[in-house]
């Protein structure tokens, strides 16, 4: 049982602070290879996210958006080829090293990997 003071989304809040200090981090760790954007600690609501990291480069735009859960969803283009450039996908209950993985993940494929098989061209 929680204590009178505690919020009931405490948990969360506290989980999403550990994800964008990760996500802080990585984002120092990695300016250099690529254009990086992050915004939050949000003051979101359902279905809005708590944290945005946008990267981009001539090979990848991508856009990781955490959410409480810990949900991530990922969407990244590839404006160099000619088909198949826009992927997706999510992931719940994310955790720190999960969260680095996906993020390392972008960065390969900005230099010339291909896509991980968990992103998918979304169904037209």
């Amino acid at each position: 049982m929680r204590p009178p003071d505690q919020r009931a989304d405490e948990p969360y809040e506290s989980r999403d602070q550990e994800l964008g200090d990760a996500l802080r981090s990585w984002t120092q760790a990695n300016a250099s290879l690529l254009s990086i954007a992050l915004e939050g600690l949000l003051d979101s609501a359902g279905m809005d996210p708590t944290w945005l990291l946008r990267m981009s480069s001539e090979s990848l735009d991508a856009e990781v958006c955490l959410f409480y859960g810990p949900r991530v969803d990922v969407a990244a283009f590839l404006p160099k080829q000619p088909a198949d450039r826009m992927f997706v996908g999510s992931e719940d209950g994310v955790t720190q090293q999960r969260l680095v993985e996906i993020l390392d993940e972008l960065v390969r494929v900005n230099g010339g990997e291909v896509m991980p098989t968990r992103l998918r061209s979304p169904q037209l």
